[in-house]
Parts: structure tokens; C-alpha cells; sequence
């Protein structure tokens, strides 16, 4: 797992980006100021996944394991 961690501001980390294999899938996730999880899955067949800071890494990849068959199927 790789992690790169971007800018700071008083309340912690604004946004950090780190590579993983959820699922036997290489996965990015980027941990960002948003509010909803969300997989995307683009033409060439990279997954990008976006999540709130606040989420814990385990919620995560269950989320991404549970739709391991529907990311399979787009890539």
C-alpha cells in the first residue's frame, strides 16, 4: 500500500490518495471532503474509489468487496 497525503489546514488532512488490492482488484482510493462513497470504474480499467475523511478503511473495503462483481463485470 502506498499513501501520498496532500495539503494540511487546522482540522487535519484535506485529501490523501493510496493504492490497494481489495477483493484481488487494484483499487485508488482518495479520501477526500465529500459526504458519499462512490466507485468509479473508467474505460481503461482503472478503479477509483472516493471517500469521506471521516471513513474508516474497513467500512471501505467491505463496501468495495461487497460490489467486487459489478466493478468486474465494468471493467
Amino acid at each position: 500500500m502506498r499513501a501520498v497525503f496532500y495539503g494540511k489546514d487546522m482540522k487535519g488532512f484535506k485529501e490523501c490518495e493510496y493504492l490497494a488490492v481489495v477483493a484481488g482488484i487494484p483499487v485508488t482510493i482518495k479520501k477526500k471532503r465529500v459526504k458519499t462513497l462512490r466507485i468509479y470504474v473508467y474505460p481503461d480499467g482503472r478503479v477509483v474509489v472516493s471517500a469521506p475523511l471521516y471513513l474508516f478503511e474497513e467500512r471501505i473495503f467491505s463496501f468495495i468487496t461487497e460490489r467486487s462483481g459489478w466493478i468486474n463485470k465494468k471493467r
